[in-house]
Parts: structure tokens; C-alpha cells; sequence
């Protein structure tokens, strides 16, 4: 009798902040510290195969696929990402850290990346932003309430109408939940929306800020700040006026991207590695911290200024709101 052996599934837990980028959180490449929200302040250490992912993230149900696309169920993760975008990611990381090495020996690093690279790591950006659950709930919640407020309206319509309809049972849309990650496939796959954010990152200041001391990530790196109060927000944030992107490249290293109009004053720096100073630093690691989902990353155990925020906040994490899309 003949024995067949089943094939082992891999890519089982699926990273949404890759591999490549988190080992320069490292002092081996292999772990990190992981402060955890909810935790009581403790913190712990964990490979980075360990964290910021999800099992079977992007893995798309056969029955959302063309019929010649079923059983390619993880396509997104292993052709995509681990494939083709992880590989340039990790390449241009390592570049930058190189410069950044030599640079605090020599200081004449003036020209980071050259146009090429900047507008591939531009569209990583972008990809990463996109392939994050932060994006796909909001997006997945969109689609939901767009349907159920339609449903609604229709139905309301039709009990006016029809007045036999009131006695009807009071039916609610039932949403399969699986479809979140054929709809997330979608946006991955979307050139348009990636092009979109890649072109609002280029056009902008590209800053980088160094510092001997410890840069903390988080498992939502990519940070979106505005310094105007009240602006029209469009493109996801990238193209609001007066905004500055953060995004920690490494445990020495952090990439701003700046407004071009708005800080127009800071256009002698672009492309440049500067000193970050103490003040500077302790903000940018606060921030990390407070836009984090549930995990803060860091090489070495330095969370005082998180554990003097708890403190200041009567001792408890703070949580901020999920990005949503208000359907009305």
C-alpha cells in the first residue's frame, strides 16, 4: 500500500513589519526587547521572527480566486513580499545603515540615496503602509458600513412602499469576514495606489536623523504627523499640507519626510544625515509608543520615557483610536 505523505504548510504567520527591516532594531540580527501594552510595564525579549505578524494574514480563500488562481492561497505573501519588494527593502536598509556608520566617522554624507533609490524606497514605503491591518480594517469597516447603510436605505424605502414589508423580520447584513483578505489582495496589487503615495513621498524633504543613542520602532512604524490643526486631509495623509512622515530605519536612525511647501526652510537638508539631539529623540520615541497598536521594539531595555508617560497617565497604556472612514 502506497503512503502518501501531506505536503507541510509554510508562511504560516505572515509579517505585516518584515523581517528585514526588524533586525535593525537588533544587536544580532536575531532578537529584540518587545514592550507590550497591557502588560504592566514588563517587558520581555522575542525573536524577531516573532512578532508584528498574523497567522495567514494575507491569505486569500480559494473561493474568492479565478479559477486558473486556486490554490496559489499565499501568493501575496511569497511572491509579493518575500519575493520581490522584502529583498530591495533589505538592501536599501542595509545601504543607508552602511552610510550612516561611515558617516559618524567622516561627516560628509550629503547625498543619501540617489534619485532611483529614493523613488524605490518611496514606493516601500508605500507598500508598507499598505500591507499593514491598520489599512485593511479601515478599509474592510468601509465596506461594511458602505453595504449596511445601503441596505438600510433600501429597505426603508421599500417598507414605505410597501407597508406589509414593517412586519417583515428585521434582517442585518452578514459579511464573511475571509473576504477582508481578497479585498486587501486588491489594494496590495493596486499599482495606482501605490504609485499615488510613492509620488506624494518623492516630491517631498527627505531628512535623516542620526543619533549614537537607542530609536525605538513599533508594530506600526509609519507615523503621520500634522502641523497644521485644521487641514483638508487627502491621499491617505501624504498629501495634507504641513504634514511630516516618521519612520524609524534603524536602533541609531530615523527618515522624516517633510512638506516641501510648508517647510520649505528645511529644503538645504534634504537628502542629508544630521544629528538628532536628546530632545528630538525623546519625542520621536514617545510618538512610537503612542500611535503603536499593541508592541513598542527596541535593541537594548531603554523604555523610561514610556514608563514615565504610563506614570503621567495615572499608570495606565494608552491606546489611540483605529483609523476609520465614516460613511454617511
Amino acid at each position: 500500500m502506497q503512503l502518501f505523505q501531506m505536503e507541510k504548510e509554510t508562511h504560516i504567520y505572515q509579517h505585516y513589519i518584515p523581517e528585514c527591516y526588524l533586525k535593525n532594531f537588533t544587536l544580532d540580527d536575531k532578537g529584540l526587547l518587545v514592550y507590550r501594552k497591557g502588560n504592566n510595564g514588563k517587558v520581555f525579549p522575542q525573536s524577531i521572527s516573532n512578532v508584528a505578524g498574523i497567522k495567514r494574514l494575507y491569505d486569500v480563500d480559494d473561493k474568492f480566486l479565478q479559477e486558473e488562481f486556486k490554490g496559489q492561497n499565499k501568493f501575496i505573501e511569497t511572491e509579493v513580499f518575500a519575493s520581490t519588494f522584502e529583498p530591495i527593502l533589505n538592501d536599501l536598509l542595509h545601504k543607508i545603515s552602511e552610510l550612516c556608520e561611515n558617516w559618524d566617522k567622516k561627516n560628509i554624507y550629503n547625498n543619501v540615496l540617489n534619485e532611483v533609490e529614493k523613488d524605490y524606497f518611496a514606493e516601500l514605503i508605500a507598500v508598507q503602509y499598505i500591507r499593514h491591518p491598520n489599512f485593511i480594517y479601515k478599509f474592510w469597516n468601509l465596506h461594511k458600513d458602505t453595504y449596511t447603510k445601503r441596505y438600510d436605505i433600501i429597505t426603508s424605502f421599500l417598507r414605505i412602499i410597501n407597508p406589509n414589508l414593517k412586519k417583515a423580520t428585521n434582517e442585518k447584513l452578514e459579511f464573511d469576514e475571509k473576504a477582508s483578505s481578497a479585498l486587501h489582495s486588491n489594494f496590495i496589487l493596486d499599482n495606482e495606489w501605490r504609485y499615488i503615495i510613492q509620488g506624494q513621498l518623492s516630491s517631498k524633504i527627505w531628512i535623516f536623523y542620526y543619533t549614537k543613542d537607542n530609536v525605538l520602532s513599533s508594530d506600526n512604524p509609519i507615523l503621520l504627523k500634522p502641523h497644521i490643526k485644521v487641514e483638508t486631509s487627502f491621499i491617505e495623509g501624504f498629501g495634507k499640507k504641513g504634514v511630516e512622515i516618521i519612520f524609524p530605519i534603524s536602533k541609531n536612525l530615523i527618515l522624516t519626510i517633510w512638506d516641501d511647501e510648508y517647510f520649505s526652510n528645511k529644503k538645504d537638508l534634504h537628502n542629508s544625515i544630521q544629528f538628532l539631539n536628546s530632545k528630538q529623540l525623546r519625542e520621536y520615541n514617545l510618538y512610537q509608543y503612542c500611535f503603536s497598536n499593541y508592541e513598542v521594539y527596541s535593541a537594548i531595555n531603554d523604555f523610561d520615557i514610556i514608563n514615565k508617560f504610563v506614570e503621567l497617565n495615572n499608570g495606565v497604556d494608552y491606546f489611540s483610536s483605529k483609523p476609520k472612514i465614516n460613511v454617511h
